[in-house]
């Protein structure tokens, strides 16, 4: 898979090219071309910005789009890292070949829908058994929010992620009521 961005009509003309070749392709419902030239001229002002932000290391390691790998504590605490994040092509399959070398890793796309979940399903490094859940339910299924969370959160504790229950029921009312 691939994405594109640039002018419309740049787009346009690549997708007729694609079409006319048998190339599967659909348009992606954003409004920005980010990752794209087109966000050169507010390049600077983002810097600045990100300079007035305190920046600090992760504290759960995660893959960078920038580099395909694992970000470091450096770059995550850069102004200029986030403005190549913002430029830069972003390194989703370099990111997921390094995701999917541990089969035991398991993969949650955290927000609404599931365009990253496909990807990775589809991705000829994964396992089968390598489990891949969404956190939120696509626009257009009809099951509930919180049932859709609870069968990812019960997924997720099946597989052996330690839940904070405490937590999770912390802001519940719960009263005891005798039965006898």
């Amino acid at each position: 898979d691939c994405v594109v961005s640039g002018p419309e009509d740049a787009v346009i003309r690549l997708a007729v090219i694609l079409d006319g070749q048998g190339v599967s392709l659909r348009r992606l419902k954003i409004k920005g071309a980010a990752h794209s030239s087109m966000v050169d001229p507010i390049l600077g002002t983002f810097a600045e910005f990100v300079k007035t932000i305190p920046l600090h290391p992760p504290q759960i390691p995660w893959v960078s789009n920038v580099t395909g790998t694992w970000l470091t504590e450096e770059e995550a605490v850069q102004p200029d890292y986030w403005v190549r994040h913002l430029r830069q092509t972003v390194r989703f399959t370099d990111g997921i070949q390094r995701l999917t070398r541990d089969p035991d890793q398991i993969l949650l796309e955290v927000g609404p829908g599931r365009t990253l979940t496909t990807l990775v399903t589809r991705h000829p490094g994964k396992a089968a058994e390598q489990i891949v859940l969404c956190s939120m339910r696509h626009p257009k299924d009809i099951q509930s929010d919180v049932a859709f969370l609870l069968t990812s959160l019960g997924k997720l504790w099946l597989a052996g992620v330690p839940i904070d229950w405490v937590e999770f029921y912390a802001n519940e009312q719960r009263h005891r009521i005798p039965l006898s």
